[in-house]
């Protein structure tokens, strides 16, 4: 594609320069950067691609997109306002702006993203729709499933991807959309046709620094869709709310909403409620316990309203959607009590699965967890003294600790238990869950929380293999 080409395709005001070379690839990265490659000099979170333009330049980048002129030549310098927002306009562009050929449904909150972006995408294909999706699990194309590294990938990788769906003949593009994404411009070339809100607590304020500042990047989403699905009952609701440019829907189950849940029933085998909206009520049935399943479906409930998906198939898709894995996700081991893994990572994530397992457990709960290094500090001891209150044994150990101590975070956590009785520590993760699952009794169930889906454990410049599904079952024999 010729320069001139790609930028009269994006809805950037930039002036066509003279030069006009052929753009083979698009990237920010020096590390991908070939001959006629252009390079966005992008501001990350901690490093300034700036920096890096002539290193661009002498790998082959043809063209140089800065925020201030530079000197680049050979290269042609484009300068524009805001390279990160560049970077999405122009990836989009690249691929042919397969945004605009899909039905785009966004997804954000803290909690609950994987799984609500999971059930819509049963509920669309019960409808007979073909579905793509993008999220932290994976993302899905058809039949081809890619591991995903990032809860919504940079923008090059986000639009090959939804150009990858277009070319599949999708209907809808499922998508997590991260704070980080929202605040760093990475979605920015994306009008979506529905917005939807999960809730908000303590989460990447080693980012964010304040809740505030959070719920702010939360919200720019709701600026760039037709339809916002707000979630009533959370405290940040008016934020999401007020920068809404489309209609807005609302779910909840304490607040007045358009969509509410009443009569709920929660069990091991899942929950039951009916919900009540502008139509006649209907009764649902989801297979993964839990008030947060609540949420999480009449979520989906009120999109299916949005998009005029009659109930009936509604109902149906959520009775026989599977448990999403590394959510809820139990592990299928001949042994007389159970283990269950789950991605809680978050006080709030913690004390949501903690509080559902408390609903229906017939013995006693044994969590084991730990907190990601290099993240936010704050929540560690607010996890452990969640983990402590809500559960008869805790062991607490690593997850992912990145360039951090592992005994360091495991004192900060320990730091928010006051009452160290029947809580156990070990850094090793796979020691930590033989230990729990020896302390297990017929009935009991051994909670393990942080990992989820992932398949490795990060240290210091190296990662190892870790399934905790293989994990366990390695502990059976």
């Amino acid at each position: 594609m010729l320069l001139h080409e790609l930028l009269q395709n994006t809805d950037l005001n930039i002036e066509l320069p003279k030069e006009n070379p052929e753009i083979k690839s698009i990237s920010f990265d020096t590390r991908t950067v070939t001959n006629g490659s252009l390079f966005v000099c992008i501001k990350g979170i901690k490093t300034d691609r700036h920096t890096f333009a002539a290193a661009a330049v002498k790998n082959g980048a043809s063209v140089v997109v800065s925020e201030y002129p530079m000197e680049t030549a050979p290269a042609v310098n484009l300068v524009v306002e805001n390279t990160n927002a560049a970077l999405s306009f122009l990836s989009a562009a690249f691929y042919g702006n397969p945004q605009k050929k899909l039905r785009m449904i966004g997804v954000t909150g803290t909690n609950g993203k994987t799984t609500v972006t999971n059930l819509i995408k049963n509920t669309l294909e019960v409808c007979g729709y073909q579905v793509g999706l993008i999220g932290t699990n994976e993302i899905l194309i058809g039949d081809k499933a890619i591991p995903a590294n990032a809860t919504t990938p940079e923008a090059p990788e986000l639009f090959s991807y939804l150009a990858e769906m277009a070319a599949a003949n999708c209907d809808f593009a499922v998508m997590e959309v991260s704070s980080h994404s929202l605040s760093l411009d990475r979605v920015a070339a994306i009008r979506y046709e529905i917005g939807l809100f999960t809730n908000l607590t303590q989460d990447h304020l080693d980012y964010h620094i304040t809740m505030d500042r959070y719920a702010k990047a939360k919200s720019i989403l709701f600026s760039k869709c037709d339809y916002a699905i707000i979630n009533a009952d959370s405290p940040y609701a008016s934020v999401m709310t007020k920068e809404a440019t489309g209609k807005v829907i609302t779910y909840g189950i304490e607040s007045e909403a358009d969509y509410i849940a009443t009569d709920i029933e929660n069990k091991a085998s899942g929950i039951s409620y009916t919900v009540h909206h502008a139509k006649d009520p209907f009764a649902v049935k989801l297979p993964i316990p839990g008030k947060f399943s609540v949420y999480n479906s009449l979520a989906v409930c009120a999109m299916s309203g949005v998009l005029s998906v009659p109930d009936g198939f509604v109902r149906r898709a959520l009775r026989e959607t599977k448990t999403v894995k590394g959510r809820c996700e139990l592990v299928d081991i001949q042994k007389p009590y159970q283990v269950m893994i789950d991605f809680a990572h978050t006080p709030d994530g913690v004390k949501n699965i903690l509080t559902a397992v408390n609903e229906f457990k017939t013995g006693r709960v044994i969590t084991v967890f730990g907190c990601g290094g290099d993240r936010d500090k704050t929540k560690r001891p607010q996890m452990g003294e969640l983990a402590k209150r809500l559960s008869d044994i805790v062991v607490v150990t690593s997850d992912n600790p990145r360039t951090e101590d592992m005994q360091a975070i495991i004192d900060d956590i320990m730091a928010g238990i006051a009452d160290k009785t029947n809580v156990y520590t070990n850094p090793d993760r796979k020691e930590a869950i033989r230990m729990a699952m020896e302390l297990a009794k017929p009935g009991d169930i051994v909670l393990l929380l942080g990992k989820g889906h992932e398949m490795v454990q990060k240290f210091n410049g190296y990662e190892i293999e870790f399934d905790e599904r293989e994990v366990v079952k390695s502990l059976c024999n």
